[in-house]
């Protein structure tokens, strides 16, 4: 049986028919490696988001198993996408990206492993803007500034907030004028929508503290 045996040895059989014996030996050369499995890391990956993919493989021979990659988007090889990343600067929504994955060990290259296509999906705005946490007088304002990574129109919007807080729905410009009634701490939440109705969100708490002279 075959574990009875592994590479590089000799096996030889004799038969014996009407007195005459015939011989005959082979060498069990080495067992080629394959793919079983090829995750994708993260698997709903955006514009801008680096793809991973961590290859499971098997060599018969207990052999060390490594790979070698050739990365796809629409059935295009991606040039200098040699590695176990796709950058994500390299895709956009709704690009199908794929990987060529050939398992070797040190002999031989296995079977190769071409995955399904990764379909990108849109991606949500992220915020780059950090908002203030001091102010002036009774004035606070913020110039919210969201990116959308797939180039996107934003528009921006207030999901908490104090009364009479406002937010420019197209600049993201977040103005308000307190009293000393407002004293107190203030949950602000802040939404960047895209045009394909996906969001991003930036929430953050406000603390009005008023000198001690404007209590009396």
């Amino acid at each position: 049986t075959k574990d009875k045996f592994k590479k590089g040895d000799a096996i030889s059989a004799a038969v014996t028919a009407d007195g005459e014996t015939t011989t005959a030996s082979v060498v069990i050369k080495n067992s080629p490696p394959e793919v079983l499995s090829v995750p994708f890391s993260p698997q709903k990956a955006h514009r801008g988001v680096d793809i991973t993919v961590a290859p499971k493989g098997f060599d018969a021979d207990g052999d060390v198993v490594n790979f070698r990659y050739q990365w796809m988007i629409n059935g295009e090889e991606v040039a200098g996408e040699n590695a176990s990343v796709l950058r994500g600067a390299r895709f956009k929504k709704g690009d199908g990206v794929s990987v060529r994955v050939i398992p070797s060990d040190k002999e031989d290259d296995g079977k190769v492993y071409n995955t399904k296509p990764l379909i990108i999906p849109n991606g949500p705005p992220i915020f780059t803007s950090s908002p203030p946490l001091e102010f002036k007088g009774f004035a606070y304002s913020y110039n919210a500034v969201a990116e959308d990574p797939d180039g996107d129109a934003i528009t921006y919007s207030l999901a908490s907030a104090p009364k009479d807080m406002t937010i420019d729905r197209l600049t993201g410009s977040i103005v308000w004028q307190f009293t000393k009634n407002d004293e107190g701490s203030h949950t602000i939440e802040v939404v960047a929508h895209d045009s394909e109705g996906l969001r991003g969100f930036q929430k953050y708490t406000l603390a009005i503290t008023m000198p001690k002279e404007e209590n009396k």
